[in-house]
């Protein structure tokens, strides 16, 4: 026969007690009870276990409370050079694009094309998330990139945010390859951008994951994320859709990723991977135009 001894919704809470129990002898089980589990000792040794219980907790009530250090309130100003970096160069290539004769030499060398991103052009899984067709293209995502990756900067920094962001966005361009026709080809930084996004919606639901919350707290971030991805990304008579669903697939693995290393090294990396994917961006541009 099984007696409770404890109930709490809380397993850490409830498994410092089984170590507890542990310690001295005293088999324990775990059972639940609506929201709440139920810590269960042999009727025979429930007194032990009940007076073992009982001095734990007043040790534990008696010593004092460790100072926790604030979390600090995310800074909108820690976002803003990532930013205005993502704009000047989304911006910077438009210009060129649309208001230089040899803007049409840009796509041409600069955008997806799966035959040769399949033959070894990997460049332009990177060069093309710069070229856009026309300022409502631009437009959508330069708003909609710099809301998402402003809001995931303020959580992880400019260098690791923004960094993988667009090789989310690249690795989306490459698998895109690898699906479609021979033929197909694209320009515009959307897969980057539903990379951030997939992040932004990952990096909450996974550091829900092992919280004593409902369901509907839990999945709710990536499930919001999933419903803006069928609203701003399944849409329009150019849109690669294939392009925003892989995006957001790589971007959704990456914020689970990061949700797990982040808050353990906080700064760790950050540097190397900001510089990496400058020089990721220089180099494509410089295979795409050497031609």
């Amino acid at each position: 026969m099984w007696t409770e001894v404890r109930r709490h919704p809380d397993s850490a809470w409830l498994r410092e007690r089984i170590l507890v129990l542990e310690s001295v002898g005293i088999p324990s089980r775990v059972a639940r009870n609506g929201s709440d589990q139920v810590l269960l000792v042999p009727t025979s040794a429930w007194e032990r276990a009940e007076r073992e219980l009982s001095l734990f907790e007043a040790e534990a009530d008696s010593q004092p409370v460790p100072a926790t250090r604030p979390v600090p309130p995310l800074d909108v100003r820690r976002a803003i050079p990532g930013i205005v970096i993502y704009l000047l160069l989304v911006g910077g290539f438009h210009f060129l694009v649309s208001q230089t004769s040899w803007g049409h030499e840009l796509i041409e060398r600069g955008k997806t094309d799966a035959q040769q991103i399949r033959d070894g052009a990997w460049w332009r899984t990177v060069s093309a998330l710069f070229l856009h067709a026309d300022a409502t293209h631009l437009a959508s995502n330069m708003f909609f990139g710099a809301l998402f990756g402003g809001l995931m900067s303020m959580t992880l920094g400019n260098a690791r945010a923004w960094g993988s962001i667009l090789f989310g966005g690249a690795a989306g361009n490459f698998c895109n390859a690898w699906i479609r026709d021979s033929g197909h080809t694209s320009i515009g930084a959307s897969t980057a951008v539903f990379a951030a996004l997939g992040m932004l919606a990952a990096y909450p639901w996974r550091q829900r994951s092992g919280r004593s919350l409902r369901s509907v707290d839990r999945w709710a971030p990536l499930v919001l994320g999933l419903v803006l991805l069928g609203l701003i990304g399944g849409g329009g008579e150019r849109t690669d859709v294939t392009a925003h669903g892989l995006g957001m697939l790589l971007g959704i693995g990456m914020g689970s990723c990061w949700a797990k290393l982040a808050p353990t090294s906080p700064t760790r990396g950050a540097g190397t991977i900001g510089l990496a994917a400058l020089a990721c961006v220089a180099l494509a541009w410089w295979l795409a135009l050497r031609g």
